[in-house]
């Protein structure tokens, strides 16, 4: 019978070694970073998009909207029998 060969991986250098653990930490930060600005950027958006629906910021801070606000505290929308009031931002 003919003696068969193990092939035996050759151990990596220390080097090589290091660089993929470097180059797997990065990779994690980099990850963790994209993660933390994904959600800072819907927070963000999320509060400007609320703050931009009230009826202050529609009817006063927004300059072409003045007349609008008149007319929308004048309206049933505002003020009606059932107490329910639509904002600026339910409509748009």
């Amino acid at each position: 019978m003919a003696q068969q060969r193990q092939h035996v991986a050759a151990p990596e250098p220390d080097r090589t070694r290091r660089r993929r653990g470097r180059r797997g930490l990065l990779l994690t930060a980099a990850a963790a970073a994209f993660v933390f600005l994904g959600v800072a950027a819907v927070t963000l958006t999320n509060t400007f998009v609320t703050y931009t629906s009230t009826d202050r910021f529609c009817g006063t801070t927004c300059h072409s909207m003045t007349w609008a606000a008149e007319t929308y505290t004048r309206s049933p929308h505002f003020d009606n029998r059932v107490g329910v009031r639509a904002t600026c931002g339910d409509c748009h």
